[in-house]
């Protein structure tokens, strides 16, 4: 199988224009990067809003669990009697 003139090494941009499928792809680029924007935005959006506070109330809940298990550890190791 041969490849398209357009793939071959040495061939200049106005070479690679004449190719439809190339010519197909030239079109399409800026509407992926586009999208791509769109799509990153959304989910920097999504994390804002839903994953940040729970990882908030997932931090304290592991904070107040740290607090009792020192306090009871200190009252072990540290026992004044």
């Amino acid at each position: 199988m041969k490849a398209a003139r357009c793939f071959q090494p040495g061939n200049r941009k106005r070479t690679r224009l004449h190719c439809p499928v190339c010519r197909k792809l030239g079109e399409k680029r800026g509407a992926l990067g586009v999208d791509q924007i769109l799509a990153i935005t959304a989910a920097v959006i999504v994390v804002g809003l839903v994953l940040i506070p729970g990882l908030r109330d997932f931090g304290e809940t592991i904070i107040a669990q740290l607090e009792t298990w020192w306090t009871n550890i200190s009252a072990t190791i540290f026992a004044s009697t």
